[in-house]
């Protein structure tokens, strides 16, 4: 199941940085999916968090995005858990996806969706999965494809699809994604900071990203408490440039804007 791990952050940061110039602006799409296969053979009882397959065969002419969604009478079950996507290439192939719930979860049907580099939605198909999730159920065997297409993608996701990432521009991408993890816990300090040493207009130009950062925040807790595997992921894409502004505040404002020291104990 997905986490949100540095290994495939960096892999959505390649996905939307390579992919986005696979692909002319306003080209017509001609994009087949059908999901061939399900795993484990429904009807089937999972353990909480226990993924639930799909195998789909398309026919694309640009590159796509492939995702799961879990449905039950007509309506798309929220608080899902879900295959994070690699960016498949143009022609005809097969990808993995899959849905996995919390106790108490329950589908009657799952969808695979194709996304371009974009993220924008262009096909989908579905597969009837009668499905539920409860604490504790017995170990599901999944189907021999699930792991070939597993490991096949994770062969392609270490090799980079296929070479590019072997060099400097994954040395690079694995420097910026362990930043962008660090801003996170750094925004909040240099924030601080600049409020207390700066003064004046520099102190009111220092405090304009929490404009943004609050209801960042807000909307990170409140996807926490929906159970979203993705909670964080804004609070990581818009902390390394609140990070920057701060760090240039404080560089040209060093001089003659601080805050005055603070003041002894006494006896001191």
């Amino acid at each position: 199941m997905f986490n949100l791990a540095n290994g495939q952050v960096r892999r959505l940061v390649v996905s939307t940085l390579a992919a986005a110039s696979l692909w002319p602006v306003g080209a017509v799409a001609v994009v087949q999916i059908s999901i061939t296969d399900v795993s484990p053979a429904p009807p089937i009882a999972l353990s909480a968090r226990t993924s639930f397959y799909a195998r789909v065969v398309y026919d694309s002419d640009q590159p796509l995005k492939l995702q799961a969604a879990g449905w039950l009478g007509g309506q798309e079950v929220t608080a899902a858990m879900c295959n994070a996507s690699q960016t498949y290439p143009a022609g005809h192939g097969v990808g993995l996806v899959w849905v996995a719930y919390n106790a108490g979860g329950r589908i009657d049907q799952i969808r695979a969706v194709a996304y371009d580099s974009r993220w924008r939605p262009i096909t989908e198909a579905s597969a009837p999965a009668q499905v539920k999730w409860v604490s504790q159920a017995q170990p599901a065997v999944d189907a021999p494809w699930v792991r070939e297409l597993g490991d096949a993608q994770n062969r392609m996701l270490s090799q980079g699809g296929p070479n590019y990432m072997n060099g400097p521009l994954g040395w690079f991408l694995d420097v910026l994604v362990m930043a962008m993890f660090l801003s996170v816990p750094g925004y909040p300090v240099l924030q601080i900071i600049a409020l207390w040493r700066l003064r004046g207009g520099a102190r009111l130009f220092s405090a304009a990203p929490l404009i943004v950062m609050l209801p960042t925040y807000a909307f990170c807790l409140y996807a926490l408490s929906r159970e979203s595997n993705l909670w964080p992921i804004s609070a990581i894409f818009l902390s390394p440039p609140m990070v920057l502004y701060e760090i240039v505040l404080l560089l040209v404002f060093r001089r003659g804007n601080q805050a005055p020291p603070l003041p002894e104990m006494a006896g001191s």
